[in-house]
């Protein structure tokens, strides 16, 4: 992690790309942390979209109640 002064935005580049290298920069006014850069990790947005297709998988499976008619993944994929 490192901390640096807002007064040194002349050198975000370089801050971004030590983000890009997995490393975490905060910016602090006064001693007091304002804001950070934080690399973006694969893995997690992987995880994420993981997990939202295991939600739709779930409740294609269970199925849509539409007023009284269910439709459910295998009865709409199978319907001609």
């Amino acid at each position: 992690m490192q901390t640096v002064a807002v007064e040194l935005e002349q050198k975000f580049e370089e801050y971004v790309s030590k983000a890009e290298a997995g490393e975490e920069v905060f910016f602090v006014r006064d001693g007091i942390p304002v804001a950070r850069i934080v690399p973006i990790s694969a893995s997690s947005s992987e995880a994420t979209r993981l997990e939202a297709l295991e939600r739709l998988k779930q409740t294609m499976e269970k199925g849509f109640d539409l007023g009284g008619l269910r439709i459910n993944r295998d009865e709409l994929y199978d319907r001609v």
